[in-house]
């Protein structure tokens, strides 16, 4: 290593990522590209994977304010964003108000906003939002619901960020409720793939692909007809990064455009996102439901996309996994897409045959 690198590297060694809480609000901070730690501004890499970090400007993240919003009939609509409740890999998610909302119980939203980052590139917030228009034509039980799109403010620098309002969920993302201790049952695992397949087959049939199907993109939204599975996100980075350039940007963000623990073996080779993919997804995140654990698991992201390559996938304990649910996570896990379900209904279909008494 050049020696002006190392004493750089060196003297942030011990500089560890700080819970933004605990970071005063008016001091700057800086961000990881890769994990989305924070950490204060004097710090100049991450300690967890050695990335350079970024400068986070003032008013870049953690707030939106007041926006505007295009419906599906043209219509404007103003909201109010009062907090952030999430970051993800492309966006930043923050909970808004419908001010003029005569139902106080019916007047929360969710509001996707394209991270400051990604609008470096002047391609990115153009497809972002034609990926949304996509969104507003979906309407299905099992997917979270677009409602409106975003008009950025040009008069201010806080609001030039693309967004996207969603229905405010809340309920939990399957993320949070499989645990080791209490994992779903295979009733539960087949009742949770049984209403993915039906938002899938929907999407689909549509020439909509998910492209990034995970735990976290899973909620439990309960309803007056009790808890209901929804699919948030259907499609977005997919349509956000269709051919897109490899800048260095977007290499920066997002080197795989899905989480490489559910990712298809042949979407790591060509980077072609297919229904089979999303089902290959699927299959992954049945394993996890029934065993605590995604199929793969690696030191890094590289060495994880590997073993959906090449190696075989886990066996189950036969003793706690009936042979006919197996069978199923199996092949919706076949390394070849020609040896998985042929589809999003052909799945379901398979599901519904296991689940009759």
């Amino acid at each position: 290593m050049f020696d002006f690198l190392k004493r750089l590297f060196d003297n942030s060694a011990t500089a560890t990522a700080v819970p933004e809480e605990n970071i005063p609000p008016e001091e700057q901070k800086k961000r990881c590209p890769k994990c989305f730690r924070k950490y204060r501004i004097k710090s100049v890499i991450c300690d967890a994977d050695s990335t350079l970090l970024q400068i986070i400007g003032h008013g870049q993240s953690g707030y939106m304010g007041d926006v505007i919003a295009k419906r599906a009939n043209g219509m404007p609509w103003h909201l109010l964003c009062q907090k952030q409740i999430g970051v993800g890999s492309i966006c930043e998610v923050f909970e808004a108000v419908d001010t003029a909302a005569k139902d106080p119980a019916s007047a929360h939203f969710a509001v996707k906003a394209l991270k400051s980052e990604l609008m470096c590139d002047s391609k990115s917030g153009k497809r972002f939002l034609e990926g949304a228009k996509t969104g507003l034509a979906l309407d299905h039980p099992n997917i979270v619901r677009c409602l409106a799109l975003g008009l950025p403010n040009e008069q201010r620098e806080d609001s030039k960020r693309p967004f996207m309002v969603y229905e405010y969920l809340q309920g939990k993302p399957l993320e949070q409720l499989v645990d080791k201790r209490a994992l779903p049952s295979a009733k539960d695992t087949l009742k949770i793939a049984h209403a993915v397949c039906s938002a899938l087959e929907y999407a689909h049939e549509r020439d909509i692909v998910h492209a990034d199907l995970k735990p976290t993109n899973i909620f439990f939204e309960p309803q007056s007809n009790g808890m209901v599975v929804k699919v948030s996100d259907f499609g977005c980075a997919e349509r956000l990064f269709r051919d897109l350039e490899w800048t260095q940007v977007a290499t920066h963000t997002t080197s795989i455009y899905g989480c490489a623990a559910y990712l298809a073996p042949e979407f790591a080779q060509s980077r072609i996102r297919t229904p089979a993919a999303d089902i290959y997804s699927l299959g992954c995140i049945m394993y996890e439901c029934l065993t605590g654990n995604p199929p793969f698991l690696g030191y890094n992201d590289f060495h994880i996309i590997i073993q959906h390559i090449d190696s075989p996938v886990p066996a189950f304990s036969k003793e706690f996994v009936p042979p006919a649910l197996v069978e199923i996570v199996q092949r919706a896990l076949a390394k070849k897409p020609e040896d998985r379900f042929q589809s999003a209904k052909e799945m379901r279909e398979a599901i519904e045959a296991v689940s009759r008494p």
